[in-house]
């Protein structure tokens, strides 16, 4: 809706190998991360996800920590219809633009929903 999207989780998956995922900081911008010791995307088309929602949960204090509710419609995660072509060996910017419309996903129950980790080329996202 022309606004950075702050603290969501993206998740790039390829057709082949695991996925990279990234958070986003306060004006949307995100790099992808592999592994631990790397970052990036395995190269080829990827399928996109954008999340808010996060599952309640547990910290190691045994402090609860609040399930934080879905903003973003499903389009763009559950039934995502974002998709980026990550090219090797070069600097892929990816932006995208996404709308407030649509059906909203429950928000998860049991863990935090963030994506798993994945490699390739850097990626940044601004805004919803």
């Amino acid at each position: 809706d022309g606004r950075p999207l702050a603290d969501a989780q993206v998740l790039f998956v390829p057709a082949n190998g695991r996925p990279s995922s990234a958070t986003t900081d306060s004006n949307g911008s995100f790099t992808m991360v592999y592994s631990e010791h790397a970052d990036g995307v395995v190269p080829g088309t990827c399928r996109v996800m954008i999340s808010t929602g996060k599952a309640g949960k547990e910290n190691e204090d045994g402090t609860s920590v609040p399930a934080i509710p879905e903003t973003v419609p499903m389009e763009y995660n559950v039934d995502t219809s974002l998709t980026f072509d990550v090219k090797p060996g070069t600097s892929n910017v990816a932006d995208f633009k996404l709308t407030g419309n649509g059906q909203v996903a429950a928000a998860p129950s049991g863990e935090d929903s963030a994506p798993d980790s994945g490699r390739g080329g850097k990626s940044r996202e601004s805004g919803e």
